[in-house]
């Protein structure tokens, strides 16, 4: 007789856990990730551009009704749309190319709308967009005497 432990089930779910992930990463592809503007080192061939980049910044909070909301770049508490008709207007005026956003979204702004803003700059030519992570925000009712709260 044998003794010693039944490797059946262990070898089993291993398999089943790596044809999971074997399937879960096939899926994931380019069209899931979002284009942002990294810095790149110039090489010499490049001709430096002959004018700065007009810089926006702009950020994304929760409205009333739980819509999105834009603040900065000329627009307050105006919708998505009011800015995409801003981001028109600023492609007609000059060159896509010379356009550098950075937005701000808040952490309870839903993601689709990030990617809507994102679309938009790329529907319209903008290439050079950026996200900056929201400043932490103080806690609500904390008691007196700590950060925050009350005197």
């Amino acid at each position: 007789m044998h003794y010693g432990p039944n490797m059946t089930p262990m070898v089993d779910v291993v398999m089943v856990i790596l044809v999971f992930f074997m399937a879960s990463t096939a899926v994931m592809g380019p069209e899931w990730m979002l284009k942002s503007a990294l810095p790149r080192k110039a090489s010499a061939s490049q001709p430096l551009p002959d004018q700065e980049p007009t810089r926006l910044e702009f950020s994304i909070s929760r409205g009333p009704g739980g819509t999105s909301v834009v603040n900065g770049a000329g627009l307050a508490g105006a919708n998505i749309d009011a800015l995409q008709k801003k981001l028109e207007e600023l492609t007609g005026d000059a060159s896509p190319e010379t356009l550098a956003l950075l937005v701000t979204p808040a952490s309870d702004v839903p993601y689709a709308d990030i990617v809507r803003v994102h679309e938009m700059c790329h529907a319209l030519g903008i290439t050079k967009i950026g996200l900056l992570e929201a400043p932490p925000q103080a806690p609500t009712g904390s008691p007196p005497g700590l950060p925050g709260g009350g005197p």
